[in-house]
């Protein structure tokens, strides 16, 4: 299982407002699921963070290109 948690999320919703951290959070997770696998999984867990079930154990390599 892969984890990510966006940093400094909460300092962009206060800057930018909750419409573009909604956009923003749609990107991210557009661009993720650009970069799986078929057989992987996505996941949005609450707010600015997401999991990401891997089947297999993908290499650095795998890793790295995400």
């Amino acid at each position: 299982m892969l984890y990510l948690n966006l940093n400094d999320f909460t300092l962009f919703i206060d800057t930018h407002g909750h419409d573009a951290g909604d956009e923003l959070l749609k990107i991210v997770a557009a661009r993720m699921l650009l970069a799986m696998r078929a057989e992987d999984m996505l996941s949005r867990l609450r707010n600015d963070e997401f999991a990401c079930l891997v089947a297999g154990l993908p290499s650095r390599s795998q890793l790295s290109a995400w």
